[in-house]
């Protein structure tokens, strides 16, 4: 059975991403008995039924692509490469692949070159076959066409983090993507759906050449016309209920085994979690609390309704405030309160509270990246030799002033 994951992308964290799916939902059907004393071969095959996913999304459906999505967690960002594709996108262990692109450019190919004046160009080859939802031939064109509309800060897409070091993209060929870095920069051969997004020319650029920002943004196109090129197409959009997404037949990687996928809006998890129990979501992709998680996971261990998936995400992090006219109490900015308040966190207790007491991935957090991040070796334990001190907490406040009180 196939599975709907988040995607992956820059920006996107979570202290547990959980991953949760009612196996009820997605099993084939069964066949029907055939009557007691009749040959089977006289039954006229039956169609199969079709195969349906039912996911959740905890917040409002407001659009599909990422100038739609407002916020990282928690919506139809989850489920963005089910409808849409980048040039590269990664697999389940965060390594870059190609998706639209035929390769990744590197040095040793030529594909990516540092020009004398500190330049840099990377050449992508895409995919032959590929299709916009509405048929048209998918080409580089497209992908020039979505670096202008991303890179114009008028328009609320969420990242700009490549578009904005991208001097140009250009078209040379019809699956040759040319970029133009200002500067040698790392991302050049790991462009990915959410910083460097393609969108369909043929549909938008009259639009948006007539210079009316606020109508661009407002096209049926992001809502209830959208089109792209991922595996499924968007076949319905009901606005506060769901969006229906069929398999998409001429798929490049070939038609999903799935025939449908519903995403269904849920603005309370509380809704979420009785709709998985009676198996009216399938899948979702939440930040169920640890009491919650572990009593759903708890129950289909016992009745084998469904199957619970904790995976580590992203850091969680509280950053103190260095405005002066926002701190509150002002002493924040004397670093031996900050220092103090660093030795007084109790970061082992902190994580079991998080995890209560039994999806903890190996105690205290002790790095900014999880264990199954590719880049955590860089990073390790970071914080092993920073353990809660009380006693140098206390001094630390003694110093800047502060004493203990009632």
């Amino acid at each position: 059975m196939h599975l709907i994951q988040p995607a992956a992308g820059r920006g996107f964290s979570q202290a547990a991403a959980l991953l949760i799916i009612a196996l009820v939902g997605c099993a084939s059907p069964r066949a029907e008995p055939v009557a007691q004393g009749q040959p089977s071969s006289s039954q006229p095959p039956q169609p199969s039924a079709p195969k349906v996913i039912v996911a959740s999304t905890a917040n409002k459906i407001t659009g599909f692509a990422p100038m739609a999505l407002a916020t990282s967690t928690g919506n139809m960002v989850n489920y963005v490469e089910l409808h849409s594709n980048g040039l590269i996108t990664t697999d389940t262990s965060g390594k870059p692949v190609p998706q639209l692109a035929r390769e990744r450019p590197s040095l040793d190919t030529g594909s990516i070159r540092v020009q004398p004046d500190g330049r840099m160009t990377t050449t992508y080859i895409l995919r032959n076959g590929v299709t916009w939802h509405d048929g048209t031939p998918f080409t580089a064109k497209d992908f020039a066409f979505g670096f202008k509309a991303h890179a114009n800060p008028q328009l609320p897409f969420n990242d700009r983090s490549a578009v904005q070091q991208i001097e140009s993209v250009e078209a040379p060929e019809p699956l040759t993507v040319l970029i133009t870095w200002r500067a040698a920069n790392y991302l050049g051969d790991n462009l990915g759906l959410g910083i460097l997004f393609p969108l369909p020319a043929h549909l938008l650029d009259e639009d948006y050449a007539a210079g009316d920002v606020l109508k661009f943004q407002n096209l049926p196109y992001w809502t209830s016309d959208y089109v792209h090129t991922g595996p499924f197409r968007l076949v319905r959009f009901e606005i506060g209920q769901q969006a229906v997404f069929g398999a998409y037949d001429k798929y490049f990687l070939g038609r999903p085994k799935v025939d449908q996928v519903i995403i269904r809006e849920f603005l309370d998890r509380n809704a979420v979690f009785a709709a998985l129990l009676s198996g009216d979501v399938h899948v979702t992709v939440e930040l169920f609390d640890a009491i919650q998680a572990n009593n759903l996971g708890d129950r289909w261990a016992q009745d084998g309704g469904g199957r619970l998936i904790t995976t580590q995400g992203g850091a969680s992090f509280l950053a103190f405030q260095f405005a002066p006219e926002y701190v509150n109490p002002a002493e924040i900015l004397d670093v031996r309160i900050r220092r103090a308040l660093f030795y007084a966190t109790e970061r082992k207790a902190l994580s079991e509270l998080a995890y209560a007491d039994r999806l903890t991935p190996g105690g205290e957090a002790r790095s900014i990246l999880p264990l199954s991040d590719r880049l955590y070796p860089y990073v390790a334990d970071m914080y092993a030799d920073m353990a809660n001190d009380p006693t140098r907490a206390a001094q630390g406040f003694a110093e800047a002033g502060w004493t203990r009180g009632t």
